[in-house]
């Protein structure tokens, strides 16, 4: 499992970590699941991912994660490699907001989204 602070509002720079650049995440669904800020915490804890996988296995009850939620990483700035599980029912009514929020990765060269069912 991941830790993921509890409390984003008091930032531990001594945490932050500039040197990693490739962060992956996969088969495990507890921490996406049950950690709603483990995106936000990516993007203050790993300013400097060059590439970004998180690609839980396939459980049900599993939404995926929301345009919403993925804006938070287009912060970071060196990412160039994002591969992230979207939610259907988020992205199935609403695709503009998530070209949008697409436009907002200004270093993206690879992207792999897949998509959460349950």
């Amino acid at each position: 499992p991941v830790f993921v602070p509890s409390n984003l509002s008091v930032i531990h720079p001594e945490l932050v970590n500039r040197n990693l650049k490739v962060f992956r995440h996969l088969d495990e669904l507890s921490t996406l699941e049950n950690q709603p800020s483990l995106l936000h915490s990516i993007a203050i804890y790993m300013p400097g991912l060059v590439e970004l996988e998180l690609q839980p296995q396939t459980v049900r009850g599993f939404k995926g994660i929301a345009p919403r939620q993925m804006k938070v990483l287009a912060g970071l700035e060196h990412l160039e490699r994002l591969s992230l599980p979207l939610s259907v029912k988020e992205c199935y009514s609403n695709m503009p907001e998530v070209i949008l929020v697409l436009k907002e990765f200004k270093a993206i060269r690879s992207l792999v989204l897949s998509w959460g069912l349950w």
